[in-house]
């Protein structure tokens, strides 16, 4: 099986469809560099750095660790960094991180609280004992203390400072825990200690053995997930939010690839866009209905048959997502099960299949997401009980579309 990371993880929970691109499809796109991943990578790179010399049994100065710092920015840079703030410029972020680094030096040093074990660690662990559920990470830097605490550190340039309720139910450092119990015999207290160096902060946090057991069943259920879904891109629908602005495959991707098209048009262009005057039309209509009620009716009809042209377009277009002026369309295909009702003659003959499935105290009172959800899963329900389950349901698939208000995006 696969070797998982949090972060292969993270991708799939984030958006299904970005976790087949990144690791399924792989398709070859330009990926251009962010500022804010450049940031933290001189960051990182200028802490990585300051104990390595440490370790060597050397101490840099902070000036040196700046100039270190300013080094390694001005060898990295090129022209091709995406900058998205209107607001801000280079120097500006090259400057939050001199600050983060100065004031991290004034808080620790001499930096002796611990001894660093190791710098970018990479941690295999086996989530259930047996190998078949795999996981890897690196940990920025590795500590003991002088009473035999560990110490997991992790380096932040964020501008999102989490609160501790947050930072208690965060996966990532609670795996390397994990790892860490397979490393060594010794390993009982480990502090797991987050540096949101931007705000000269420092988050730490603590698991019990239940929580980390239950950081490894959620992993095991959410890979599980994956890998039943196999490779087809179908079974990795997209879910779009605000992270779709930062997408490495917004200009590929159904769900942001009409929207993408148009970011550079001028206005003329982008108001003649098909899409757009279809979604602008159908926002017109669906406006002037709600201000009209006496016309609802009329105009419904004409919304209605607006709403048939986008999903046409979007159908020939291969998206998911048409973008207007201010609204987009989300046009999705729901697969749904049309089974026996409440008052259905054949529904008790219904409930009786599904309890000898071993499926009733799944959906309960057959709720149709959980009964959806066991039936894709062609291992949940034996291949006998399933045959008798299909006199009662059969998989359809529902096509509709939806207006949804288009937000700025944010830097």
């Amino acid at each position: 099986m696969t070797v998982y990371s949090h972060s292969r993880l993270r991708a799939f929970e984030d958006c299904p469809r970005k976790y087949w691109y990144n690791y399924i499809e792989k398709p070859d796109i330009e990926r251009p560099d962010t500022i804010e991943a450049f940031l933290g990578k001189c960051v990182h790179e200028a802490l990585e750095e300051l104990y390595n010399q440490q370790m060597g049994g050397r101490l840099m100065s902070a000036d040196e660790l700046l100039a270190w710092y300013e080094a390694a920015w001005d060898k990295a840079w090129h022209d091709g960094i995406v900058i998205v703030s209107a607001t801000f410029q280079a120097a500006d972020y090259r400057e939050v991180g001199r600050q983060s680094l100065l004031a991290y030096y004034r808080r620790y040093q001499p930096f002796n609280g611990s001894v660093t074990l190791g710098l970018e660690t990479l941690v295999r662990l086996n989530l259930d004992g047996d190998g078949k559920y795999k996981m890897q990470g690196y940990i920025d830097r590795l500590g003991r203390q002088q009473n035999g605490t560990y110490e997991i550190h992790d380096y932040k340039t964020s501008r999102h400072l989490p609160t501790q309720a947050e930072a208690d139910a965060d996966r990532q450092l609670a795996l390397y825990q994990i790892a860490l119990a397979d490393m060594w015999d010794d390993v009982r207290e480990v502090d797991l200690i987050w540096h949101y160096v931007r705000f000269d902060q420092e988050i730490r946090s603590h698991r019990s053995a239940e929580q980390l057991q239950a950081v490894r069943q959620s992993c095991i259920s959410l890979i599980d997930d994956i890998e039943a879904r196999g490779t087809d891109a179908t079974s990795f629908p997209t879910s779009p939010s605000n992270l779709c602005d930062w997408c490495d495959f917004r200009t590929i991707c159904p769900a942001m690839r009409h929207a993408a098209s148009l970011e550079n048009l001028p206005p003329a262009q982008f108001k003649a866009d098909d899409g757009v005057k279809l979604v602008d039309a159908w926002v017109a209509l669906r406006d002037q209905r709600l201000g009209f009620q006496h016309q609802a009716e009329a105009l419904g009809l004409q919304e209605e048959d607006i709403q048939k042209q986008v999903i046409q377009f979007a159908q020939q277009q291969g998206l998911e997502v048409v973008r207007g002026s201010s609204h987009q369309a989300q046009v999705r295909q729901e697969l749904t099960l049309d089974c026996p009702k409440a008052n259905d003659p054949r529904r008790l003959d219904f409930e009786n299949a599904l309890r000898r499935a071993g499926a009733w105290d799944a959906v309960s009172a057959v709720n149709p997401a959980k009964l959806l959800s066991l039936w894709r899963n062609t291992t949940s329900i034996p291949t006998a009980d399933r045959a008798l389950l299909s006199q009662f349901v059969a998989e359809q698939t529902d096509l509709a579309a939806r207006l949804k208000k288009v937000h700025q995006r944010e830097d």
